[in-house]
């Protein structure tokens, strides 16, 4: 039974106005106190509730169902009840010293909330009352209790707490799982799932209930107990026919568990498992993997499905950096092989091959590189002797790889001053290869010249060193010798004419006989 708050108010007063009325009969009170108690109940007030017990009255047994039997709560603890499970509340009073007797009544509150006051109780002086209360909670809720015993005043009070208990399992559903069909090699499905309840789990049990025409393993689980709150893994390992059509499957499980009481619970929860199409993959291989511009390479592709079986009389497609080069079948064995002509500039090119999958089957890709390396070059150089001050042509001849020559590409030339080149020149090779710049040397002796030919994308660098014979010509050395005799005969003569001495052929002249003998000549 259960009345509301306004209704035990109202009892509370009648029973008020009973007490009134044998306080006036024997005359015991104070007519202040007469009037005080009159005013109240005529203002239907109520005493306050967190005023302190008279303990004139007391609870002897305060007994609620716990599970199958009952526990005793006079002096605190906590009772536990299953969801929704009937609860009844079986409460016993004494009148002790309240003459000649009393009007009592209870009022039960749930976390501080009230939620039921009793009728009113006429309990003779030293003689017991009671009152049962039936009632369904629902969980999983922990609850706190608070029980008065009220006449006049508040005469007791008892505290204690209530477990409402359910059990659930929560985190449900997990993620879902990706099974490729026809793939022999099981996928592990991992599942967490939690005590969403308030008290302990019991002897779990998992099983399959239904597979959806999957294999899964093993059918079922055991568990010994998980704590309120706990979160426990499961695995299961899972295949998919060949036969079976894509799309995602409903797995079904059950969930058997006990409670505290032993009583068993069945949650019947469903998982979904996506079918899904065999996989593929491709390895690619370039043979050789780098080739010069304008070579010749094989790009061999394999294709396998997911359990690594070869996939005969599949349509592989070849591209460089995205561009189309065709497309091969495979043979028994997987294999696709393409022929490639290197027509690109040097440098690295990204090869895929492709698979497009088919009904059964997932598509697939691969990438690997090829690089494409620029052509070698030479540079002869040719140095003719030179003379000092006197200008010379220094050619360079630049070709490539297969002698064939160059034309339109920069050549620097350099020489060597004191350890340091010093450009003396550029020049553009011609169709033949030459490049030719004039050089008037200022220095004789052995020069270094070097060529350069800095390289551009499909055309190595390369360079060449000569020697560079410089000489001084004849009529330069002549007329430096004619030079240093005058400056010597114009010395001498200063000197002796400084000297006062005569100097023969100067200011006379003289005529030369023949000798008369011959031996005198």
């Amino acid at each position: 039974m259960r009345v509301s708050d306004a209704a035990g108010d109202d009892r509370g007063a009648v029973g008020e106005h009973k007490k009134e009325v044998e306080i006036v009969k024997g005359k015991s009170v104070p007519l202040m106190v007469l009037f005080i108690g009159i005013l109240m109940s005529s203002l239907n007030l109520m005493p306050l509730a967190n005023a302190q017990p008279y303990r004139r009255a007391y609870f002897e047994n305060i007994k609620i169902s716990d599970g199958g039997g009952q526990i005793e709560l006079i002096n605190g603890g906590t009772a536990k009840v299953y969801d929704n499970q009937l609860m009844v509340i079986n409460l016993r009073f004494y009148n002790e010293n309240i003459k000649p007797k009393a009007y009592l009544y209870t009022k039960i509150y749930i976390n501080d909330n009230l939620q039921r006051t009793s009728d009113n109780y006429e309990v003779l002086e030293n003689r017991a009352g009671s009152d049962a209360w039936f009632l369904t909670s629902s969980g999983p809720d922990n609850q706190h209790w608070k029980v008065e015993l009220w006449g006049d005043n508040l005469e007791d009070v008892r505290e204690f707490d209530v477990w409402v208990v359910k059990l659930f399992v929560s985190d449900w559903p997990p993620a879902p799982l990706t099974v490729e069909k026809g793939k022999t090699a099981p996928s592990s499905w991992d599942i967490n799932f939690k005590n969403g309840g308030n008290d302990i789990m019991k002897n779990i049990l998992i099983s399959i209930v239904d597979n959806a025409e999957l294999e899964i393993t093993p059918q079922s689980q055991n568990f010994d107990n998980i704590a309120a709150g706990e979160t426990r893994l499961i695995s299961f390992s899972v295949t998919a026919p060949f036969t079976l059509t894509m799309g995602p499957r409903a797995v079904k499980f059950q969930i058997a568990y006990d409670d505290f009481m032993g009583i068993s619970h069945v949650e019947t929860l469903s998982a979904s498992v996506n079918v899904a199409k065999l996989s593929t993959s491709i390895t690619l291989s370039v043979e050789p993997s780098s080739v010069k511009k304008d070579g010749l390479c094989r790009i061999i592709a394999k294709l396998v499905d997911g359990n690594g079986n070869p996939m005969a009389n599949q349509t592989i497609s070849f591209s460089v950096e995205g561009a189309q080069i065709g497309s091969v079948n495979t043979d028994s064995s997987g294999n696709a092989v393409k022929e490639y002509t290197a027509n690109v500039d040097a440098g690295t090119y990204v090869i895929s091959a492709f698979f497009g999958g088919t009904a059964d089957h997932e598509n697939s890709t691969k990438t690997t590189d090829l690089t494409v390396e620029p052509f070698e070059t030479t540079l002869t150089l040719e140095v003719p002797s030179a003379m000092l001050g006197e200008p010379v042509s220094i050619k360079a001849t630049l070709k490539d790889e297969k002698g064939i020559p160059l034309q339109n590409m920069d050549v620097e030339f350099q020489v060597s001053e004191e350890n340091v080149w010093k450009t003396i020149g550029s020049a553009k090779t011609n169709p033949s290869g030459i490049a030719s710049i004039e050089y008037k040397p200022t220095t004789a002796g052995t020069l270094k010249i070097r060529a350069i030919f800095a390289g551009v994308t499909n055309y190595d660098e390369s360079s060449a060193i000569a020697d560079l014979v410089v000489g001084e010509s004849i009529a330069l050395k002549l007329g430096i010798t004619v030079v240093a005799v005058v400056i010597v005969v114009v010395a001498l003569l200063f000197f002796a004419k400084k000297r006062g001495m005569k100097i023969p052929f100067i200011g006379r002249r003289e005529e030369i006989s023949p000798p008369l003998n011959p031996e005198d000549a």
